[in-house]
């Protein structure tokens, strides 16, 4: 009796002093807490990096746009001369968008910039496709396919650059009534302030000066591609002036740029031919 007392005592000392369960079970809370620091820490990690993926993806994107351009000449640069036919007076150049994306041709949001080995300008924009009034180099946009305010896919858009400007002449028409198209003596205030070949505008309509007697002015009507048209008495005669500092004489080098209001620069390099005539293909 006094043996198996013993025994079970023996017994449940040992069972009382072994720790092992115990230690089990605390190094499973221990390894569950690595396993849950070690989740949230790679949680952090792979949210960090989608973060810094995206940010640097958009980051490239946008210098892909800064540094490329959709915009595609479409045809032959062609050119005008003045009317002694040693100056360029306009530069016209189609663009169409071969990409997905509209490029935004807003005139308020566009600039054109003209430049050769002598002189550097900004263009304006000019209110109607003759440069009418305007007092500094122009461009003017004209939508060939499609319409609207930006060039989609497909679409083609004709610039035209003005390298002539007109000054107000502070005349006025003087016929005592409307001066009717067709009509080829213009009266104005003071004759004097013209010349032989002067190039003058009235509204959009460009006339050239041949005779000057006194205030009368014989006039050839309707020139460079404007419209013969009636102008009513005391419209402002504005004289053209061809020759500035953006004067584009024979042989000479030039460039036209186009920055929109995203992506990259459109550039049109050429060189003015050695003999001009009124129009010509600088290809």
């Amino acid at each position: 009796m006094n043996k198996s007392i013993q025994r079970v005592s023996t017994l449940f000392k040992r069972v009382r002093g072994d720790q092992q369960g115990i230690t089990g079970l605390e190094t499973a809370i221990v390894l569950i807490a690595f396993v849950v620091v070690a989740a949230v820490f790679a949680f952090a990690v792979i949210t960090t990096g989608l973060f810094g993926s995206e940010k640097a993806s958009a980051t490239a994107t946008a210098g892909l746009g800064e540094a490329s351009t959709s915009l595609t000449p479409k045809g032959a640069v062609i050119a005008a001369a003045n009317q002694g036919k040693d100056s360029l007076s306009t530069v016209k150049f189609k663009l169409t968008n071969s990409g997905n994306e509209p490029v935004g041709l807003e005139g308020t949001d566009t600039l054109l910039t003209y430049s050769d080995p002598n002189n550097l300008a900004t263009l304006v924009r000019s209110a109607d496709a003759t440069g009418s009034a305007e007092t500094s180099p122009w461009w003017w946009s004209e939508w060939k396919l499609g319409s609207g305010n930006s060039l989609d896919s497909g679409e083609v858009v004709e610039i035209t650059v003005g390298l002539f400007t007109a000054t107000d002449s502070t005349e006025t028409v003087n016929e005592g009534a409307v001066f009717a198209a067709g009509d080829t003596t213009l009266t104005v205030t003071t004759g004097g302030t013209f010349a032989v070949n002067d190039t003058i505008y009235i509204e959009k309509e460009q006339l050239t000066v041949t005779a000057i007697a006194v205030n009368d002015l014989t006039v050839t009507r309707g020139v460079n591609g404007t419209t013969d048209a009636a102008h009513a008495d005391l419209s402002a005669v504005y004289d053209v002036i061809s020759r500035l500092t953006t004067d584009v004489g024979v042989n000479t080098s030039f460039k036209v740029e186009l920055i929109p209001a995203e992506g990259a620069p459109f550039t049109v390099t050429r060189i003015s031919p050695v003999e001009m005539t009124a129009i010509m293909d600088l290809r």
